[in-house]
């Protein structure tokens, strides 16, 4: 696996979240927009030990939590982690629990005093890679909105892995290590002759090597369909990332 991340081409922007990443994780539980949201702060020149906490990052979205949801939306064998439920609102239904997409996208900006703004791009499916690409050399965190049943388990072998970028036959991977609706980022990608891995930064020291792991791309954008990007840039840089949508022919808009 090491000879595969060696290949992957970092995006622009990523490298002082990457730093981060490892210290970051894991996320508190049902926490994983603020988890991005907080690291977001990176991209505005924010000193890593001044960022705000998960919990003070969800205070601002107004992110809500569920008691009765459990392992069930935590990874396999991933222990809870609660701290600072008690600062949190509750809700009775667990399709309300977490933080949605708008609400992330608020708070980033209200967290950076607007120097930062978050380009919600919903459902890019099979034009994810051009759009990639199109935005790959502008400074920007990827936040991925995803169903991970759409995902290869984190743990692929690297024989799967290099088998999907020689042919792109994307059948091949372990299943998904959970079923929820998440939050995750990409960072990175590797180009094969006949597809495209995506390297993706997650909020789970469990999922793949201490957060991070390799998924195809076409598996990439099925998660995404119905959900979206939230593509988090400097102010100033908003217009490139608007010119990629269209030049894509993709749409901004929130999806949730």
């Amino acid at each position: 696996m090491s000879e595969l991340w060696d290949r992957v081409v970092p995006f622009a922007g990523t490298a002082p979240i990457l730093a981060e990443h490892a210290a970051a994780v894991p996320q508190v539980d049902q926490l994983c927009g603020p988890f991005w949201a907080r690291l977001a702060l990176l991209l505005g020149d924010d000193d890593a030990e001044q960022l705000p906490s998960q919990v003070e990052v969800a205070k601002v979205a107004g992110t809500r939590v569920n008691s009765g949801l459990d392992s069930e939306v935590r990874p396999p064998d991933q222990p809870a982690h609660r701290t600072g439920w008690d600062e949190l609102p509750h809700t009775e239904e667990p399709t309300l629990a977490g933080t949605s997409g708008r609400e992330l996208l608020s708070a980033i900006a209200r967290l950076s005093a607007d120097r930062l703004v978050a380009v919600p791009v919903p459902s890019p499916g099979s034009r994810l890679d051009r759009f990639l690409s199109a935005i790959a050399g502008t400074p920007a965190l990827i936040i991925a909105n995803l169903a991970t049943s759409a995902l290869w388990g984190s743990h692929a072998e690297p024989v799967a892995l290099q088998h999907f970028l020689d042919t792109g036959d994307d059948t091949v991977g372990p299943p998904p290590d959970w079923r929820v609706g998440h939050f995750a980022a990409l960072w990175g990608r590797i180009a094969g002759d006949g597809g495209n891995l995506a390297a993706v930064a997650d909020t789970y020291p469990s999922l793949g090597a201490g957060g991070r792991h390799l998924q195809p791309l076409p598996r990439v954008a099925r998660a995404l369909s119905g959900r979206g990007l939230l593509i988090t840039v400097a102010a100033e840089n908003k217009a490139a990332i608007d010119a990629a949508v269209r030049d894509v022919g993709l749409s901004t808009g929130l999806w949730d």
